[in-house]
C-alpha cells in the first residue's frame, strides 16, 4: 500500500518577499526555511521511505536534501511548480490587484496565466505523477513540491473539482499525508508547528507568503 508523505518547500527568498516565483532560477531557502525544515527532518527521521522525489527547482531540492541528506532524490517535472509566465517574479500584493486574480480563485479550471501554463495541465501533470509513482512504489514515499500542486494533488484524492481547490492551505514545510489503498485517503493535512501557531493568511498561488 503505497503512503504519499507530501511536503511543501520550506519558505524560499520569494516567500519572504512576497514575490511569486514560479519557475524563476535561483530561488532558494532562506534561513527561516533550513530551520523549518531541519525541525521537520527530526519529526520524519524514524520514518523509512522507500524513495525520495522532487521537484527540480532549487528550493524543493534543497528542502529534500535536508528531510534526507543520504538519500538518493529522484527529480520529476510533472511535480514542479505551476508556470506563471509573466506573472514569474510580480509582488503577490499587486498580482491581487489584476482582474485575472479573482477568477484564479473562483474558477482556476479557465485559467492560463499570460506567458505561461494552464492550471489544468499543472493539475492533470501533478496527478500522473502519483499514478506513476503508485506503480513503482509499494511502502512510504517522500515527494517535495510546491504549494499548488500539492492542494492540486489533495483535491484529486478527495474527489474534488479543480475550482475548489483553492479552499485547501498548504504552508510552507507542511507536511500532508495520503495514503492509497487502493483509494486515496487523506490521513493528514498542512501539518506543520509554525501552521498551528500562525493563522492562516489568504489562499494564493504558489511561492507567495
Amino acid at each position: 500500500m503505497p503512503v504519499l508523505y507530501l511536503v511543501r518547500h520550506a519558505q524560499s527568498t520569494a516567500n519572504a518577499e512576497g514575490i511569486l516565483a514560479g519557475k524563476l532560477p535561483g530561488i532558494t531557502l532562506d534561513k527561516t526555511g533550513k530551520k523549518q525544515a531541519e525541525k521537520l527532518a527530526k519529526f520524519l527521521a524514524t520514518i523509512d521511505f522507500e524513495k525520495v522525489i522532487a521537484s527540480p527547482l532549487e528550493r524543493t531540492q534543497e528542502t529534500a536534501a535536508i528531510l534526507r541528506p543520504d538519500a538518493e532524490v529522484k527529480l520529476d517535472y510533472r511535480i514542479a511548480e505551476c508556470d506563471y509566465g509573466d506573472w514569474s517574479g510580480q509582488k503577490i500584493e499587486q498580482l491581487q490587484k489584476e482582474d485575472l486574480w479573482k477568477t484564479i480563485q473562483r474558477q482556476p479550471s479557465i485559467v492560463t496565466f499570460p506567458g505561461g501554463e494552464a492550471m489544468s495541465d499543472m493539475f492533470a501533470r501533478a496527478w500522473s505523477a502519483i499514478e506513476f509513482w503508485n506503480e513503482e512504489i509499494q511502502g512510504n514515499y517522500l515527494m517535495v513540491s510546491h504549494a499548488d500542486v500539492i492542494k492540486a494533488i489533495v483535491a484529486q484524492s478527495l474527489g474534488m473539482e479543480l475550482d475548489n481547490f483553492q479552499r485547501i492551505a498548504i504552508r510552507p514545510a507542511s507536511l500532508t499525508v495520503i495514503s492509497f489503498n487502493p483509494q486515496p485517503m487523506l490521513m493528514l493535512l498542512n501539518f506543520g508547528l509554525d501552521n498551528i501557531k500562525k493563522s492562516p493568511n489568504k489562499p494564493v498561488p504558489g511561492g507567495g507568503k
